[in-house]
């Protein structure tokens, strides 16, 4: 790890800023994020039009988002801040779709095989093309287009029309005919021919900086970091005079000013969202719907999601001819075309369109990834366009993120390399730890001190190997982590080292909080708790202060006290230290 005393500046307080944010004040970092907007949130956020509160685009997220939903618990989003759908596509007249609830792959072709609207020729092509791109690990040899996959698949007509061509613009932002086909794969991979819930659909039910970047900027000013809003940085040398590293988090276009060296030229794709309200009545029978004969791809029942009734938002992703239209034709466009499906509709009472001229980088075939490297010492990248693999996302935002914090963790370190380091440096400590103990009057502050600093970074190193490891959901014998005894929650913070995954406020609790001491530590440190009765022997005692809250505190001297906590749904430790 570098020395990082002065601490990390963040440019950009988007997904991808605030999720370094996060990562690394989660290490014990202090951090400062600098956005010049008035929300964080970047491209996906909130603003206010004539007094209503809107986001600039309408997202849909996938169950493979892993990395994002992680840091949502991380940082305290309640799980229903989203609205999560078994996969189903339907449009307001002609086609559905609906992945069956069986094992994979049947699930999916069972689903393929019974959607309305299509051909039977044409739905037994669909489940062809998923087996055969299964047996090729859904890689190419060399990139093509979206369009170029499909045609030597032989996947045309309505299959294409109404399922591969819009999951391929709504994913990657860009039409089939230019768009990258690898890309393209590997979303597949993760969602339709993953297990079933990687495809779910996940709606948000809050406006988008709600969603994660308010929440995160909170979390990290709790945890002594500061967010400064409204505050464009527009010098980066002066910046890094007064930091020992920075993240730039800003969309590549905003790049030039700040790092006039680094190479990148792309070109972009546009996302256009019309809000159209109209009397409270109005409602789809979906909240989400798809439309196949006009601009508007897919249009959003605000009232089921978000309590707005009779507010639809239309999404348009994408180059197209609307781009030559005036915001209010568009919105007379969107108007007409959801009239055709919903007789009887009526006029809006307002509507307001919004594009993001360059919501994303064109994913196009090839396209040049930069990393987190930016080619200037102590300054890293993060950004939905360094993603190695995945295309301009949400995920491919926080996943960034997360990369950069963890190069600027450990430069020139692999992943795999830090764990195996990190846990080296936790047995060293766990073992130096006890010389602290009775050595002077400072015995108690120093043991107290360097224990929880020890426990800290090993909760730490925990949560980095159930990332490498690819983990999700609850784990049981963590492997590649000290003995693989130690049990995770969803999060990926330590629970126990007997098969448990939540820490209950009581004497099986405190057991546990015992046993994560234990296991993560791997110290002699004599620890009492639970169903190990304290005696004069014991340095410290585990107990619970709250549902996945442990508290170790100092019985050896037990005036003032001393103790530090852990947190295991956010993985923070915290001491108190007289």
């Amino acid at each position: 790890m570098e020395n990082l005393a002065r601490g990390v500046a963040i440019i950009g307080a988007g997904y991808a800023g605030m999720a370094s944010a996060v990562a690394l004040t989660s290490a014990g970092v202090r951090v400062t994020v600098f956005e010049a907007g008035p929300v964080p949130g970047g491209r996906a956020r909130r603003i206010v039009s004539q007094g209503n509160e809107l986001d600039n685009g309408q997202h849909i997220l996938i169950g493979a988002y892993a990395e994002l939903f992680r840091l949502m618990r991380t940082v305290g989003v309640p799980s229903d801040a989203l609205l999560r759908i078994p996969l189903e596509i339907r449009y307001a007249q002609g086609f559905s779709f609906r992945r069956l609830w069986l094992p994979a792959p049947l699930g999916l072709a069972g689903g393929l095989l019974l959607a309305s609207g299509i051909p039977l020729a044409e739905r037994l092509g669909a489940v062809r093309f998923m087996r055969a791109l299964g047996k090729s690990a859904f890689r190419l040899e060399r990139d093509i287009t979206v369009a170029q996959l499909l045609e030597q698949h032989g996947q045309h007509g309505r299959i294409a029309k109404l399922l591969w061509e819009p999951l391929a613009v709504s994913a990657l932002n860009t039409p089939v005919a230019q768009a990258s086909a690898s890309a393209f794969l590997a979303v597949l991979r993760d969602t339709l021919a993953g297990k079933a819930e990687a495809s779910d659909l996940l709606l948000p039910r809050r406006d988008l900086s709600k969603l994660f970047p308010e929440p995160a900027l909170e979390f990290v000013r709790r945890h002594g970091g500061e967010v400064w809003l409204r505050s464009a940085v527009v010098d980066l040398h002066e910046l890094k005079q007064g930091f020992d590293a920075v993240i730039v988090a800003v969309g590549p276009h905003q790049l030039k000013a700040l790092l006039p060296d680094l190479a990148l030229d792309y070109s972009y794709q546009p996302i256009h969202t019309c809000y159209l309200q109209y009397e409270e009545r109005v409602r789809l029978a979906f909240p989400m719907l798809g439309l196949s004969d006009g601009l508007v791809q897919w249009v959003f029942d605000r009232g089921a999601l978000l309590g707005e009734r009779g507010r639809l938002a239309c999404v348009i992703s994408a180059q197209g001819p609307h781009q030559d239209m005036s915001l209010d034709e568009l919105c007379e466009r969107c108007h007409a075309e959801l009239a055709r499906v919903m007789p009887g509709l009526g006029k809006p009472l307002w509507s307001r369109a919004i594009a993001e001229k360059r919501a994303t980088i064109a994913c196009t075939p090839n396209v040049a990834r930069p990393g987190t490297n930016a080619a200037s010492p102590g300054v890293y990248l993060a950004g939905d366009y360094t993603d190695p693999e995945y295309p301009p996302t949400l995920e491919a935002a926080v996943r960034s993120g997360v990369r950069a914090a963890q190069k600027l963790l450990a430069p020139g370190f692999t992943l795999v390399e830090l764990v195996t380091l990190l846990a080296v440096l936790a047995v060293l400590v766990a073992i130096a730890l006890p010389r602290f103990i009775d050595l002077s009057d400072d015995a108690a502050r120093a043991s107290v001190a360097q224990h929880a600093a020890a426990f800290r970074t090993s909760v730490g190193n925990v949560s980095l190997r159930y990332v490498v490891s690819g983990a999700t959901g609850n784990v049981d014998n963590l492997t590649g982590f000290g003995d693989g005894t130690v049990d995770t929650n969803a999060s990926g913070y330590p629970t126990d080292t007997a098969n448990a995954n939540t820490i209950p406020n009581n004497a099986t609790g405190a057991t546990r909080c015992r046993n994560v001491f234990i296991g993560i530590l791997s110290t002699a440190t004599p620890i009492c708790g639970g169903s190990v009765a304290c005696n004069s022997t014991h340095v410290f005692q585990a107990t619970t202060t709250a549902a996945q809250v442990c508290r170790y505190t100092y019985v050896k001297d037990p005036t003032p006290a001393r103790f530090f906590t852990y947190n295991a749904t956010t993985g923070v430790v915290t001491l108190t230290n007289p």
